[in-house]
């Protein structure tokens, strides 16, 4: 409005200035410039309208395309977890894993596709506003029409996978042929989801129902028309009809064809899939052969059975005999009859596969009692190794045909008793020797019961033990000739049952595991790892390389097992191929009273390899000084104890574990030369040397060091106790030379010892450890408290000796000396006291010198004094230090050392001696 008015005014007052009238002609110019104006505005207006209106068909077809591509993800998703007949047949790893799942789950089929409720969401409200420019109107409503046509296509999802879950049946009312090809659909894909180990059919003598009999499932005939899927639990009905009034009433999905599609119970509208009869014939057979792959259904069309009671394998094992020779135990039941399995004829060794729940120990159970139902344990006997706890084989044990049960419970008793085999092994040979007989095989009777190791979850013993692969190796390869028969159990058969041992295992039992490659491993297919969960004890057999078989494990209950126990109540034991461990308390007559080829009997060695338990003698001629370590309460002073104890020709000296005391035993064995035979007992010697007072430690270590280097050479020996090698232990152990290593409070600590990591043991008992590389027990004896001896002393008589004193507390010292000595002068000088009285040191009673005493700063004041005096006296120092007594002896020896706290007397002789000193 201004810009058309302001040309009008400043026109007009131009004329009225100039009085031209060509100023007029400005006047015209407003509404000019206001009509361009509007043109002007109109135009951009209709230009925006058309970019925006392009921008915004871009935007809805891209939002378009998301919604479809989500709508198609979605459906992907949906129907992956309920696929159709065709999907599963296209996916046979699908089928295997529905026929794993649990029987009692929900089912769930797909009913065919329709329209439902998308997931994805719409946000409702659209800003802007649309100008009044010709066609703006249609425009706006052309915007709106797109946005509710976006809406209903992000809130439907159409052409969708409708499923319903089924518990009674499903009924489909319609024309007949196609109701038949719904059913048919239906009916594939149900077999295709319930596996045939668990469901069979009931089907009717129809033409019609024809393909069902290709079908893996067992089928037998039924009077009604419908199609019915049977397990234990529960049943599934497909029923057609012509009307939904003429289906049955427990029907809980029901589908009505009718011309313009189908209406569910729920109003939905379905279009249902359809398959014929050549279709549906097809699909029936790929799951067949899916079945007998994975040996579910045999090739011969018979079903395995779904549970096999172990009285009834008995029963045929006793018809077919298989119980007279050899080995043989039938232990399940296959597509063609019963499984018998012969270590004796088909082995010598087995591997067996098979994750958690899969029905391994229920095999295991069977096996043994078939082997052991009739044949007395003169003929088999039973070691059962279990690294699960020991609750597989625990109702076993009451058999007298075992000989043990080995459980990761026990750390130590395992590693002895298995590596007891390896004797066994040379027994066996050496009773095949003497009746000159290569294989046990040739004996008429045997001179030995088979031996039959059966190891449950053989993986986790390599862990624990990695060196018995050595030993299992060897009984692998020898064990055929000598009657020892391996059964290895494991989850995980991949990479843990070496070449060494598969070589000569031909036997191969798998039930389900968990990946293609365990069972590759073992039976040479993946069938095993399609076995379906359920029912547990499904397996499969390998002999010699062939074919894998289906069968079922025998499952047998606490009553049979005692039937087998009570059959051979009476039968005696057979010999164990292992001696009892070692008690926790031996006495030292059950070691041996007598001495050993000049040793010392002192403990009782377990020798598992050689089948024997003999005494363990410490020979110090050959052995050398012997280092004991243990922690607090490893019997480490019971050790001290039974050598002392023990019988002997050696002089045994134990030695109070006081410091005064080992320095005198270490000085004496230093300096003997004599050429005696004894042996020294030196308790926590590692607690004396650290509690050595300033000065002494050193000292110590290096008298240690001389007396295990070169006590021998003069005829005596060292046995000392530590806790620890830690610190100066660590360099005298060297010079040791034998050890025995009690209870260690800590792995580390053990190996830091010198133990290996795998004898560890934490909970040994008192007087348990390793020496000489084999585990002992040492005898019991008393253990009494060394009485400390009386440290070696100078005897000193203040009556008649002349003494000069030097003392940390001259008075009390005086006062002592003039007690003992009540005839003799004594005086007391200061640092100033021979300037002033110079006569004291010449006045005497009795003939006796005055007896000075004086602290060690006096006599440092008079040092002069003091040397003259030392020449002919005897020296005191009462109470000084270390270092005020090197400083008034000029001498670097260390006088002997004093117990803890007790205050220091030391005498130096007029020849220089150093020693204790006591005053009488």
């Amino acid at each position: 409005m201004i810009a058309t008015i302001a040309p009008l005014v400043v026109s007009f007052v131009l004329f009225a200035v100039t009085r031209s009238a060509f100023t007029l002609v400005f006047a015209a110019l407003g509404p000019v410039v206001a009509a361009a104006s509007s043109a002007d505005a109109a135009l951009q207006r209709r230009r925006a309208n058309r970019r925006e209106s392009r921008r915004f068909a871009a935007e809805a077809d891209r939002v378009g395309a998301a919604i479809d591509a989500a709508h198609a993800v979605e459906r992907q998703t949906v129907g992956a977890a309920v696929p159709t007949a065709g999907e599963f047949i296209e996916q046979p790893e699908l089928i295997a894993q529905r026929w794993r799942d649990d029987p009692a789950r929900d089912i769930t089929v797909r009913l065919g596709v329709g329209t439902v409720p998308s997931s994805l969401g719409y946000n409702e409200g659209v800003s802007g506003s649309w100008r009044a420019t010709p066609g703006g109107e249609a425009a706006g409503e052309a915007i709106h029409g797109t946005l509710a046509r976006l809406r209903d296509q992000a809130l439907s999802l159409h052409d969708a996978p409708i499923s319903s879950v089924v518990r009674s049946g499903i009924g489909i009312a319609g024309r007949s042929r196609a109701a038949e090809a719904a059913a048919r659909a239906l009916i594939l894909q149900l077999a295709a989801t319930l596996s045939p180990a668990d469901w069979s059919l009931t089907i009717p003598d129809t033409a019609v129902a024809q393909w069902l009999r290709r079908l893996p499932h067992a089928t037998t005939p039924a009077e009604s028309t419908g199609i019915r899927f049977r397990s234990e639990a529960r049943a599934l009905s497909v029923v057609t009809a012509r009307s939904v009034a003429a289906l049955p009433r427990d029907l809980d999905v029901v589908l009505d064809l009718r011309a313009d599609g189908v209406v569910l119970h729920d109003g939905r509208i379905v279009r249902p899939g359809l398959l014929g009869v050549e279709q549906a014939a097809a699909g029936a057979a790929v799951l067949a052969d899916l079945a007998d792959g994975l040996g579910i259904r045999p090739a011969g069309g018979s079903s395995v059975p779904i549970s096999v009671d172990y009285r009834e394998v008995q029963n045929a094992a006793r018809d077919r005999t298989v119980a007279s020779a050899g080995l043989a135990a039938v232990v399940g039941i296959s597509a063609t009859g019963p499984i018998a399995l012969d270590l004796a004829a088909d082995g010598p060794h087995a591997v067996v596969g098979g994750t958690t729940g899969s029905g391994k120990s229920e095999l295991l159970l069977s096996w043994v009692l078939g082997m052991a139902a009739d044949r007395p344990p003169t003929a088999v006997t039973f070691l059962f190794v279990d690294f699960k706890g020991g609750a597989s084989f625990g109702s076993l044990l009451g058999l007298p045909h075992s000989v043990g049960l080995l459980t990761d419970l026990d750390s130590e008793q395992p590693l002895r008793a298995l590596a007891s085999l390896a004797a066994e092994l040379r027994h066996r040979e050496r009773e095949l020797g003497v009746r000159e007989l290569r294989s046990v095989d040739q004996a008429n009777p045997p001179p030995f019961p088979r031996l039959v190791v059966i190891v449950d979850e053989y993986a986790a013993l390599l862990e624990t033990f990695p060196s018995l692969h050595v030993l299992f190796t060897d009984i692998a390869a020898r064990g055929r000739s000598l009657g020892v028969h391996l059964v290895l159990c494991t989850q995980r058969p991949t990479g843990v049952v070496r070449d060494g041992i598969l070589a000569n295992c031909p036997m191969r039992v798998s039930l389900r595991v968990t990946s293609a490659a365990d069972s590759t491993a073992v039976v040479g297919t993946d069938a095993a790892a399609e076995l379906p969960a359920r029912p547990a004890g499904r397996a499969l057999l390998s002999l010699g390389g062939g074919s894998p078989v289906l069968f079922q494990v025998a499952r047998c209950d606490p009553a049979d097992i005692a039937l087998v126990v009570e059959r051979w109540a009476g039968a005696p034991r057979p010999r164990a191929p292992w001696l009892p461990p070692l008690k926790r308390r031996i006495s030292l007559s059950e070691v041996g009273a007598g001495e050993s080829d000049g040793g010392i009997a002192f403990a009782l060695a377990d020798l598992p390899d050689e089948q024997a338990q003999r005494p363990a003698v410490y020979r110090p001629q050959e052995q050398g000084s012997l280092l004991v370590v243990g922690a607090a309460g490893s019997g480490k002073s019971g050790t001290l104890a039974a050598i002392a104890a023990a019988h002997s020709q050696f002089d045994v000296l134990r030695v109070a574990s006081s410091l005064p005391c080992v320095w005198d035993a270490l000085t004496a064995i230093v300096a003997d030369a004599a050429g005696s035979r004894r042996v020294v007992l030196f308790d926590d010697l590692d607690a004396v040397i650290a509690g050595c007072p300033d000065g002494y430690q050193s000292a110590l270590i290096d008298l240690v060091a001389r007396a295990l280097r070169e006590g021998p050479a003069t005829g005596s020996w060292c046995v000392v106790a530590a806790q620890r090698l830690g610190g100066a232990m660590h360099s005298l152990s060297a010079l040791c030379g034998s050890s025995l290593l009690l209870r260690m409070p800590s792995r580390a600590e053990h190996v830091l010892a010198g133990g290996e990591p795998s004898s560890f043991v934490p909970e040994l008992p008192p007087g348990a450890g390793h020496w000489r590389e084999k585990r002992i027990q040492v005898a019991v004896a008393p253990v009494r408290d060394v009485a400390a001896a009386d440290p070696r002393e100078i005897i000193i008589d203040p009556t008649s000796a002349s003494i000069v004193a030097v003392s940390a507390n001259p008075e009390r010292f005086a006062s002592l000396l003039r007690e003992l000595a009540p005839d003799r002068r004594i005086v007391v000088i200061g640092p100033i006291g021979l300037r002033d009285h110079p006569d004291d040191l010449t006045v005497s009673r009795g003939g006796l010198p005055t007896i000075v005493v004086a602290d060690p700063d006096s006599w440092q004041s008079h040092w002069t004094t003091f040397g003259s005096l030392q020449r002919d006296s005897t020296v005191l120092f009462d109470g000084v230090s270390l270092a005020e007594f090197r400083a008034l002896t000029r001498s670097r020896d260390l006088p002997p050392p004093f117990a803890g706290r007790e205050r220091a007397l030391w005498v130096q002789t007029p020849d220089k001696t150093l020693g204790r000193a006591r005053l009488r």
